[in-house]
C-alpha cells in the first residue's frame, strides 16, 4: 500500500509544469520547455567565503575595509577571461547563499559583499556594465 504524504509534501512541479505548458500550447512550437533544468554538472562552489564573525570589527587592508558580514570572494587566475557571464555567475553564488540560508532571511541581502579579484581590468565587462547602468566606484587603487 502507498503511503500518502503528509499535508503540504506533494510533488507540485509536474502538474504546474503540465498547466504551464497548456497555458501556453498556443505557441507550443515557438517554445522550449525543459522541466527541473540542471544548472551545474558538479555542485556549484565559490572560490571563498568569508564571514566576519563580529559586524563591529573594522578590517585594516583595502579588500577588507568594504567587508560587510558575509564576502564572496571570486578569483581569475591570469589566462582567466572575466565576462558578463562570469559576474552574473557570482552574483548567482550570491543569490543562492542567500537563498539557502537556515531560515527566512537569515543572511540579510544588505549583509553580503561579493568582490572579483583578477591581475588585469576588465575592460570590456566594465564596458558592457556601464551600458547597463550599472556604477563602479573605486574606494581605492588597485
Amino acid at each position: 500500500m502507498k503511503e500518502i504524504e503528509p499535508m503540504g509534501k506533494n510533488h507540485w512541479h509536474p502538474a504546474f509544469c503540465g498547466a504551464t505548458e497548456w497555458e501556453l500550447k498556443d505557441n507550443k512550437n515557438d517554445l522550449e520547455f525543459n522541466l527541473e533544468h540542471v544548472l551545474s554538472k558538479e555542485p556549484l562552489r565559490m572560490d571563498m567565503l568569508v564571514i566576519k564573525k563580529d559586524p563591529k570589527v573594522s578590517i585594516k587592508n583595502e579588500i577588507g575595509r568594504i567587508f560587510k558580514r558575509h564576502n564572496i570572494l571570486e578569483f581569475k587566475g591570469s589566462g582567466d577571461e572575466l565576462s558578463i557571464d562570469d559576474y552574473y555567475k557570482v552574483i548567482g553564488y550570491a543569490a543562492l547563499y542567500k537563498g539557502l540560508g537556515k531560515h527566512v532571511n537569515d543572511i540579510p541581502a544588505e549583509e553580503i559583499t561579493i568582490t572579483i579579484i583578477r591581475e588585469a581590468y576588465p575592460r570590456e565587462l566594465f564596458r558592457m556594465l556601464e551600458g547597463y547602468g550599472i556604477i563602479k566606484e573605486e574606494k581605492y587603487p588597485g
